[in-house]
C-alpha cells in the first residue's frame, strides 16, 4: 500500500505538469507496472499516460511535451521548464522524477 501511495504521489506530480513536442519512441499508451506498484490496483484510478506526437494525456488531462534527449520538457502553466528523464527498454518505460524511478509498460491494441 505504501508503494502504491507513493505512485500516486508521483501521478500527482506528473498532472501538473506540460510539455511540447514528441519523441516517437515514447507514442503509445502506458500502463504503471502493476506488478511492481499496486497489482491489484486498490487505488481504482487509472494508471495510464499516452504520448501522442504533441500530447501527453494522464488522467484525463493534456499536456504538450517536448524530446530533448534523453528528458521529457514540461511546463506547468507558465512556470519554469521541468526536465523529466526517461529511457525506454522495448515496451519498458522508466520515468525518473525528483529522484523517484517509476515504470510502465506498453499497452499493445
Amino acid at each position: 500500500m505504501k508503494k502504491a501511495m507513493s505512485v500516486a504521489l508521483i501521478l500527482l506530480i506528473l498532472i501538473s505538469l506540460v510539455g511540447c513536442g514528441g519523441g516517437n519512441d515514447l507514442i503509445g499508451k502506458w500502463q504503471i507496472d502493476l506488478e511492481e506498484y499496486d497489482e491489484n490496483n486498490s487505488l481504482g484510478i487509472d494508471l495510464s499516460i499516452t504520448f501522442t506526437e504533441e500530447k501527453w494525456i494522464m488522467m484525463g488531462m493534456e499536456f504538450d511535451y517536448e524530446i530533448k534527449g534523453d528528458k521529457i520538457v514540461v511546463q506547468l502553466f507558465g512556470a519554469e521548464p521541468e526536465e523529466i528523464n526517461y529511457k525506454i527498454n522495448g515496451d519498458k518505460l522508466k520515468l525518473f522524477i525528483e529522484g523517484e524511478e517509476t515504470n510502465f509498460v506498453r499497452v499493445k491494441d
